[in-house]
């Protein structure tokens, strides 16, 4: 008996399993990860549930029409080789990879459409964005679009229409991969270009490096050479910083509310900065499981309708499911920004910069790969933070209101005038990232000595004299439950804030001043210098390709 199961993964917070065809095991209630399969020739059924898995994905040329196109239905499922597919690796990844057929055409979305309704076929693969597909939970996902594989209408006759439609948890859009030991033929064709894929870059310590692999923009944002992607040079010059923490925290006023998600549905964002400078409503996505309560510094990003504009601003007010709104204590919005371009500036107000760079995410804290982008921290600006030159440095565009009165929560009163808003803070080459014995603080670490991290904000906490690295809603409370262990306990001062991890308090002490982070050399170098890590991969339709790198142990 053939085993099943559900495809399995988490829009953005994924685990990447290699795949080259699929089978997966079954559990009631649980979502199980893709494992590979060793028969071959082979390839999986993918069942649709609005005829209780008895219907399948079908090429209803039997896959012999080359180059294609060819029709893609649904038909009874029958384990012949018009219902074999292959998923490629990089399906498991927001990005996208190929479906292929068992003569290698992939899995197309007609005329590269993004609307409701458009068909799909089977056609000559081409490395085109209509071409590729993603798998999360159940649904396989066109990231291009951000709408589902879908049995047009729900109906279960034989031959009926495929097509891409909004995800919206359906029957129609639910699919089940189940093996086929083999099928009548094996592959005559194959994909005209390799799949792509995105992992983690290794750094190939002491090599010249070209990263060849891709990335989405909404799981890896902004250009190779933003701010918040560009990897700390070998040029670099670092000075004391002299950082002060009794303790870090986190909680609603240290994390960014982002949601940048294509596959999320939309709602009308109120108070956004539109793109012509004026003030008003816009169609964003809208993460389902977000919201936010109107807090000081509850700064956000929401992905436009347009799928590239990303709206800024804070504080936010969202209730689950509801409209996004930029009121509650303030009403401040930032200029729109693409999520493909360089994305330095946006809704923290103490510095002026972006709101979706440099977050920590819950992919950041759960994939086994290494953190590759700057991160974003905030320490008490009356113990730390110079009010020299207006207190603020590129790529900052301002420092707090109130930041040379001493009166105001938000003084700078720190000596030290390398430290102000806008600071690339570094963990020196002297200092080993290993040294550190809890695993998330370790990873931090790295994170630091690679890419570094930017003041963006003050915690204003007075004598309490806290300090937070700025994460996504979602992963503050998995950073708490990492860096919080038996081996690596955290202290509870008695505050208003949740107190954790003598380690991390020890990292940011560590931390020392890049000194020549310009706009000309950003993060201490200039394009031609080697790096501490790889520069960040073109997009996945292979736009804003980066320059190969030197890279070099740091």
């Amino acid at each position: 008996m053939t085993k099943t199961t559900k495809l399995s993964q988490s829009g953005f917070d994924h685990i990447l399993v290699p795949v080259f065809v699929v089978v997966a095991f079954a559990l009631i209630g649980t979502f199980l990860l893709i494992k590979s399969l060793a028969a071959t020739p082979s390839g999986v059924q993918l069942a649709n549930a609005v005829n209780k898995n008895a219907s399948c994905l079908d090429d209803y040329a039997q896959g012999d029409k080359i180059p294609g196109p060819n029709t893609v239905d649904l038909w009874t499922c029958n384990k012949s080789k018009a219902q074999a597919w292959t998923l490629s690796e990089a399906t498991n990844t927001t990005a996208g990879g190929v479906i292929t057929n068992v003569n290698g055409l992939c899995l197309d979305v007609l005329n590269d459409s993004r609307a409701n309704g458009t068909g799909v076929d089977a056609y000559k693969c081409n490395g085109q964005l209509n071409q590729k597909w993603y798998v999360s939970g159940t649904k396989i996902v066109n990231p291009a679009s951000g709408r589902c594989l879908d049995d047009y209408h729900s109906l279960t006759a034989n031959k009926n229409k495929i097509d891409i439609f909004n995800c919206n948890g359906t029957n129609a859009q639910k699919w089940t991969a189940s093996a086929i030991a083999a099928v009548v033929s094996a592959p005559t064709s194959a994909p005209t270009s390799a799949p792509v894929t995105t992992p983690p870059p290794t750094t190939g310590k002491g090599t010249t490096t070209t990263t060849a692999s891709s990335r989405s923009p909404y799981v890896w944002p902004f250009s190779w050479n933003s701010v918040w992607n560009i990897p700390i040079a070998s040029t670099a010059t670092y000075t004391a910083a002299g950082i002060k923490t009794n303790g870090s925290f986190q909680d609603s006023e240290s994390s960014d509310y982002d949601s940048v998600n294509p596959s999320f549905p939309l709602a009308t964002l109120e108070n956004a900065r539109l793109t012509n400078g004026s003030v008003g409503p816009v169609s964003v996505h809208r993460d389902p499981s977000m919201t936010a309560g109107g807090e000081w510094n509850t700064c956000s990003a929401f992905l436009g309708s347009d799928n590239s504009t990303v709206y800024q601003g804070q504080t936010t007010e969202l209730t689950a499911g509801g409209n996004p709104y930029f009121g509650g204590t303030a009403a401040n919005s930032w200029a729109a920004v693409t999520i493909e371009g360089a994305g330095t500036t946006g809704c923290h107000g103490g510095s002026g910069l972006s709101g979706l760079g440099g977050t920590l995410t819950l992919s950041d804290i759960t994939q086994s790969g290494p953190i590759t982008h700057a991160l974003k921290v905030a320490l008490d600006g009356e113990i730390n933070y110079s009010d020299a030159n207006g207190g603020y440095r590129w790529p900052a565009t301002n420092a707090d209101g109130g930041y040379n009165d001493p009166s105001s929560g938000n003084y700078y009163g720190g000596s030290n005038p390398n430290v102000q808003e806008g600071s690339l803070l570094a963990l020196p080459k002297s200092i080993s990232p290993s040294s550190f014995s809890n695993p998330m603080v370790a990873k931090l670490a790295q994170a630091m000595q690679d890419y570094g991290a930017y003041i963006v904000d003050t915690t204003a906490t007075g004598s309490y004299n806290f300090s937070t690295v700025i994460t996504n809603y979602n992963a503050a409370a998995p950073l708490d439950s990492a860096i919080c262990t038996s081996s690596t306990p955290c202290g509870s001062p008695s505050s208003n804030k949740s107190i954790f991890s003598s380690q991390l308090d020890t990292l940011l002490k560590d931390l020392q001043v890049v000194t020549n982070n310009t706009a000309s050399t950003p993060g201490g170098g200039t394009v031609g210098a080697s790096r501490c890590a790889p520069y960040a991969p073109k997009f996945t339709d292979g736009t804003d390709a980066p320059p190969a790198v030197t890279v070099v142990n740091c």
